[in-house]
């Protein structure tokens, strides 16, 4: 089967670097050439497996995702699969499971933990990144939060108490305070996630040639896993 995928005509346009979208969103994924991060360092090297280079580009992750959504660029890194995107996208195997707790400030709320009841966030003043799984849900339940760009900014209120509660990956916040020590005594991670997500390479739907583009990465993506390369 893999031979037969491999074997498909690429679309023309995949001579030129594929534009895929992200965020820096270190470790998955990094604006800084010298240090690009793991989800796009496998997303490259799956590509080149079948000779197709990539160029990402970086934006916020609303902004991200709605250059995806017009078909303007090919696709999207690294993202969790929701009903909403479904409707306009397409999604590659699973590339990465994902651990989201609830951040909190320790110094306010030192025996916080998420109870697993999604109306209980509405008891604190909550942060909601934009562009991530849980927006559409919280709106959807009217769940009241303050809209946040990225996560240095949700960090950055909850240490000042402007905020009490965020929702972000436990790997990406750990990393975060390893490179920012300063914020350490004040930032928690509950113990009860918010939520699993697995993290996948997702495309637009009506961009020329994606079904053929993402048959080739998870072809690639299971030679990759089978030969050890991640």
């Amino acid at each position: 089967v893999w031979a037969l995928l491999l074997a498909m005509p690429v679309p023309v346009h995949a001579a030129e670097p594929l534009l895929i979208f992200t965020s820096h969103w270190p470790p998955f994924t990094s604006s800084e050439p010298e240090a690009p991060g793991f989800f796009m360092e496998i997303v490259s090297r799956a590509f080149a497996r079948s000779d197709i280079q990539v160029r990402y580009e970086f934006a916020p992750w609303a902004r991200a995702l709605n250059t995806v959504k017009t078909s303007r660029a090919f696709g999207a890194i690294p993202l969790a699969r929701t009903p909403e995107r479904q409707k306009n996208h397409l999604f590659s195997r699973a590339v990465f499971m994902t651990r989201n707790p609830v951040i909190y400030n320790r110094s306010r709320n030192p025996d916080y933990d998420y109870p697993g009841d999604l109306k209980s966030l509405n008891k604190y003043r909550l942060g909601g990144m934009l562009g991530w799984f849980y927006i559409e849900t919280w709106r959807k339940e009217g769940i009241d939060f303050y809209p946040i760009h990225d996560h240095r900014m949700a960090f950055k209120m909850i240490r000042a108490s402007r905020i009490d509660l965020t929702v972000f990956d436990e790997f990406a916040g750990r990393h975060f305070l390893d490179q920012h020590p300063e914020f350490k005594p004040v930032i928690g991670f509950s113990k009860q996630s918010y939520e699993n997500k697995n993290l996948y390479l997702m495309s637009a739907r009506d961009y020329p040639g994606a079904r053929s583009l993402l048959s080739l990465f998870n072809a690639n993506l299971s030679a990759m896993k089978k030969t050890g390369e991640m």
